[in-house]
């Protein structure tokens, strides 16, 4: 995933707003585990496979969401839950 933005040496995890600094940036990536388990019944966070759990935990710092509700592509049944 995208955390960050490098613009000739300087890294900043804000997006680039003029156009030329974003025409210059580059992204920086961070790459985390996947995971193949089947997910589509998993109803609890704590049933989620643990590299899965981590991506979501990973993504709730970057974006500083320690509530954020998980939901699941189109078609799945309802998000799952982290928090009662």
């Amino acid at each position: 995933m995208c955390v960050a933005y490098d613009t000739d040496g300087t890294v900043t995890q804000e997006m680039p707003l003029t156009q030329s600094d974003f025409h210059h940036a580059a992204p920086v990536y961070e790459e985390l585990p996947g995971w193949s388990e089947d997910i589509s019944e998993v109803r609890s966070f704590a049933d989620l496979p643990q590299a899965a759990q981590d991506y979501v935990l990973r993504i709730e710092e970057l974006a500083l969401l320690p509530h954020l509700r998980h939901r699941r592509r189109t078609g799945a049944r309802g998000p799952i839950s982290r928090h009662h």
